[in-house]
């Protein structure tokens, strides 16, 4: 029983933790695909036989967060370092451990840190989710075993301001996104892997909103890291600066004494 819903614990239990996500949305089907996630998340490239699109358990939950703008990140950077930070948080990284004692491979956090996430079917995490698309904003990795086939999405989009509100001047929001597909054809016609899903269902929206706010801490400890960063950079140059006066105002001096005598 245990290999039927332990793997993988994001993709068949993503969304089950009581964490408080900002603008989370659950989706059963494709049809109420709330927060705009793409196409390609759901699409498995096949049909039924009598020619109906394939049925597809879909969910997706998001997590805005503020980037300051003096940092001067582009949205596939963003994309990118959320991606690190959302695969080296403390939650997923439990997940990888238990992933790597089940299909015997070890990946450590420095290993994904230097993934920049733009090699589909190179780029792998954990020995069980494959990069399959990259776009600016998104990051879709696909996985399967036994029976059981679906997909995880990693991304950000940036918040649109209404009429209402002015742009920030110093900081740029995003909504960090995490969402999972699930193809349920596969496994409709047999009774334990249905069981099975149906059960780890609602432990899966719990999982998946603790996973994405835990993803969105790490992430956010960066940015956190990367203004310190840059607040020092700045220090140094101004120091620097003014050493570089400093010492052309001694030099200044020395030539008005030799002249004045």
């Amino acid at each position: 029983m245990f290999k039927y819903i332990a793997y993988p614990i994001s993709g068949l239990t993503a969304g089950f933790a009581g964490a408080v996500v900002y603008g989370v949305s659950y989706s059963s089907s494709v049809q109420r695909n709330d927060l705009g996630l793409p196409p390609s998340l759901y699409d498995f490239g096949s049909k039924r036989k009598d020619g109906r699109v394939p049925k597809v358990f879909l969910d997706g939950y998001s997590y805005r967060v503020n980037v300051p703008k003096s940092l001067k990140l582009s949205k596939e950077e963003v994309t990118t370092q959320f991606a690190r930070s959302f695969f080296t948080s403390s939650v997923f990284s439990l997940e990888r451990k238990i992933l790597s004692y089940a299909l015997g491979t070890d990946q450590t956090d420095d290993e994904i840190l230097e993934l920049d996430f733009k090699s589909p079917r190179e780029t792998k995490i954990a020995g069980a989710f494959t990069l399959e698309t990259r776009d600016e904003c998104n990051a879709i990795f696909a996985w399967s075993h036994d029976g059981f086939s679906g997909k995880t999405l990693v991304g950000v989009s940036e918040v649109e301001l209404n009429e209402f509100q002015s742009p920030d001047t110093f900081m740029d929001e995003y909504e960090l996104r995490f969402a999972s597909s699930v193809l349920m054809d596969g496994f409709q016609n047999d009774p334990l892997r249905k069981a099975s899903f149906s059960f780890m269902t609602p432990f899966h929206r719990i999982y998946s909103r603790v996973l994405l706010k835990d993803g969105a801490a790490s992430f956010q400890k960066w940015i956190e890291e990367k203004e310190v960063e840059a607040s020092q950079k700045a220090s140094s140059t101004v120091e620097a600066s003014l050493s570089s006066i400093l010492v052309k105002a001694d030099g200044l001096d020395c030539c008005i004494n030799v002249y004045g005598t």
